[in-house]
């Protein structure tokens, strides 16, 4: 019978509670008789693969009376095959996020936007090409298909008490939400390798001005809790824009 290790997705800072790949994506490692040894996969899976799998290499049947998403990944850990699922998806509230081997789509909860990346090989974030205002025509191909597979799938509803009560001065809330905006934009374009922490190389290569001392400055007044790097709860909760 194989033994499964599945790892958190990291803590808050490092993607953890956010609809993006790093708040979904989780290391796996399967050893056991039949599962052939020294093998790196590249397919995609997903955690309701992970019964199937253990129904597979233990001989067990799943019921027939009731759905299961997950598929066995028995196939590809014996190494029969290479490619397990087509893509795979996950959400959050409201917010939702589908990878196949190469696209990713990220979205936001509350409906605040979302991006689509075209990851090439990579499955750590390196390398990907942010591409959701791209009009070529592959990228097109893709997010049609992409929006196939969510018109199909039930609409994810955000949780009683996510969103936000409307403020009681509404002219204060008009006021204050388009600065909120801009830095939200601003922390988006800072952190370049899109895992929800701005390093120190990323602030200082994005700086507005010419003045090193007042970006190292800068840095350590919005790093709050002295980790060397900037959340996008840091980076927001200081008000003003960073430069």
């Amino acid at each position: 019978m194989p033994i499964s290790f599945i790892g958190d997705n990291g803590t808050g800072g490092s993607g953890k509670g956010t609809v993006t790949e790093l708040g979904v994506r989780v290391p796996g490692i399967i050893r056991g008789p039949g599962v052939k040894r020294g093998v790196v996969s590249r397919a995609v899976a997903d955690l309701t693969d992970i019964m199937p799998t253990l129904a597979d290499f233990s001989g067990a049947e799943l019921p027939k009376d009731r759905p299961f998403d997950g598929h066995s990944l028995g196939p590809v850990l014996r190494g029969e095959k290479e490619k397990h699922r087509d893509w795979i998806y996950s959400h959050l509230d409201d917010g939702r996020v589908l990878r196949d081997s190469r696209w990713l789509l990220e979205i936001a909860k509350g409906g605040k936007g979302e991006k689509f990346f075209d990851c090439g090989e990579s499955r750590d974030g390196s390398g990907y090409n942010d591409v959701t205002t791209s009009t070529d025509p592959e990228v097109k191909a893709a997010r049609a298909r992409f929006a196939e597979i969510l018109a199909k799938m039930p609409e994810p509803k955000p949780r009683e008490g996510a969103t936000p009560k409307p403020q009681k001065k509404k002219a204060a809330a008009q006021t204050s939400a388009k600065p909120a905006e801009d830095r939200v934009a601003r922390f988006n374009y800072r952190d370049k390798n899109h895992n929800g922490v701005i390093d120190h190389d990323e602030f200082m290569s994005t700086l507005a001005g010419t003045d090193k001392a007042a970006g190292e400055a800068r840095f350590k007044k919005l790093d709050t809790n002295n980790d060397g790097g900037i959340t996008k709860e840091e980076f927001l909760a200081n008000g003003a824009k960073a430069k």
